[in-house]
């Protein structure tokens, strides 16, 4: 499973790689955080990955 911020445009390029390489990404699982924060009430400001995640939440 992967977990980008936009899984339409990860799993799209994985895939197309997967291709490349002539192996399958049949089962290519994914959460996309760009998609939950729309569905959970992230309206007011921006939705990029930065400004979603919690203060101190990332490396």
């Amino acid at each position: 499973m992967i977990v980008p911020h936009n899984a339409m445009f990860d799993t799209g390029m994985l895939t197309a790689e997967f291709r490349r390489t002539g192996a399958a990404a049949d089962d290519l699982l994914s959460l996309c955080t760009l998609g939950l924060a729309r569905r959970h009430g992230r309206t007011a400001g921006s939705l990029r990955s930065a400004d979603c995640a919690p203060r101190g939440s990332r490396p």
